[in-house]
Parts: C-alpha cells; sequence; structure tokens
C-alpha cells in the first residue's frame, strides 16, 4: 500500500493533499516553498503560514527536493 493510500485510509482527503503538497513542494524545491511560506508569514502577519520544523530540517541538511535527490523522498541517484 502506497503512503498516499494510507494517508487516505486514515485521514481522508486531506491526507492526500498532504501528499500532494509534499510532492509538489519537491519539485519547486523546499528551499524555494520555506521562503515563500516565511514571506507570507511574515507580510500577512499570520502564524498559520509558519513552516513546519521538519520543512527547515530538511532544507538545514541539503535536502531540498527533486534537486538535490532527496528529501520528502529519496529520489535515487
Amino acid at each position: 500500500m502506497t503512503v498516499k493510500k494510507l494517508l487516505v485510509a486514515g485521514a481522508g482527503q486531506m491526507g492526500a493533499g498532504i501528499v500532494q503538497v509534499s510532492a509538489v513542494a519537491g519539485l519547486d524545491g523546499l528551499d524555494t516553498t520555506k521562503a515563500v511560506l516565511e514571506t507570507f508569514e511574515r507580510e500577512r502577519s499570520d502564524a498559520k503560514y509558519r513552516p513546519a520544523g521538519i520543512l527547515g530540517e530538511l532544507v538545514a541538511t541539503g535536502k531540498l527536493g527533486r534537486k538535490s535527490g532527496a528529501g520528502f523522498y529519496d529520489y535515487g541517484s
């Protein structure tokens, strides 16, 4: 069973949305996604845009998504 199927079974469509958002972030670059969220949080003075801690951890360790070969997913060599 895939991660997406497990999340949909456990959390309904919201779980599927999380998988899709992380996949898109991996394509754009997790560093880019983090920067956009930080800008939204600052410009809108709204903590709901604060990047999740795991996003910061991945960026800090150079796991930027597809462009680095790893992030939320391991894209292989």
